[in-house]
């Protein structure tokens, strides 16, 4: 009788524990669902961050140009526009310049 009753409370605590581990495996793979779309969205907002400071950089490079044949022959640097080209780089280095 006492092994009998001993038997039932091991069998009530592994359903316990059971019933915990399942639980917060649910919970985890909800969380990580949550992080996964997360990070694919910001992930595409970085994308196209890429893209425009891609295109405002191209378009710095021939503003820079066409001021440096008008006014002056010497180049014209600017921290701006460096800055954004080595963001550029480092960025298109991460895969962000497949699209």
């Amino acid at each position: 009788a006492v092994l009998e009753l001993k038997r039932e409370q091991l069998e009530t605590l592994k359903n316990e524990i059971l019933d915990f581990t399942e639980d917060a495996n649910a919970r985890l793979n909800t969380t990580n669902d949550r992080l996964q779309a997360e990070f694919k969205a910001l992930q595409a907002r970085q994308g196209l961050a890429f893209r425009q400071l891609k295109q405002c950089s191209a378009y710095a490079e021939k503003i820079q140009d066409k001021l440096r044949t008008a006014f002056n022959p010497r180049e014209v640097h600017s921290q701006t526009l460096n800055g954004a080209m080595e963001r550029i780089k480092a960025l298109s280095a991460m895969g962000f310049d497949d699209a």
